[in-house]
């Protein structure tokens, strides 16, 4: 530290003694231009860094509520099952992936929920697990998964579709408000 006060002292010594007025004109400019960037910069960063923890919260969102339809799918059927363990696991791991994959749709409201409760600062766990099952069930009714599978295949329909998609997406809710809706609108307060 006292070395880089010893060379700014020194340098700005040396600036003085060849132009006085041209160091302090400049110095001048320097202390009212410099400020404006920071300030502006502060405010975008502070945008970008809540961008990024609401995507990075969406995902993390995404992955809850998939486990929670996976282990919703599987777990009555579990004891059942008369396979081995390995095709066990491997429907279980697949259940899980479709499920993330089926909560892409719901991206788009998911967003919408996430805008309103950015610019109204709503930091309610209540709010966001009621937009999570919203969400779901807008998906469950909008996809109709259920009746193309039945109608295609002889895989058995999911028991309590409805009450497992409504809890599926209340718990993305609430693990996306322990991620990001704790903080909905904090950015603005910079």
């Amino acid at each position: 530290m006292a070395a880089v006060l010893a060379a700014d002292v020194a340098g700005y010594s040396r600036l003085m003694s060849v132009d006085e007025e041209g160091t302090l004109a400049a110095l001048k400019v320097r202390a009212m231009i410099l400020p404006l960037p920071l300030h502006w910069q502060g405010k975008h960063m502070s945008l970008l860094g809540r961008i990024i923890v609401i995507i990075f919260a969406v995902i993390v969102a995404s992955m809850a509520a998939g486990v929670a339809l996976a282990i919703g799918i599987v777990a009555p059927d579990w004891a059942t099952m008369d396979s081995d363990p390995v095709e066990r696991v491997s429907f279980f791991v697949v259940s899980f992936f479709a499920t993330s994959f089926v909560g892409a749709v719901a991206m788009a409201p998911a967003f919408v929920l996430i805008v309103l409760g950015e610019a109204l600062r709503i930091r309610s766990f209540i709010y966001y697990g009621v937009a999570g099952a919203l969400v779901a069930l807008a998906s469950y009714f909008g996809s109709d998964v259920s009746m193309l599978l039945e109608n295609t295949t002889d895989v058995p329909p999911v028991e309590h579709a409805l009450p497992l998609a409504a809890a599926a997406g209340i718990i993305g809710g609430v693990a996306y408000w322990l991620i990001a809706g704790r903080k909905a609108g904090a950015w603005r307060a910079n």
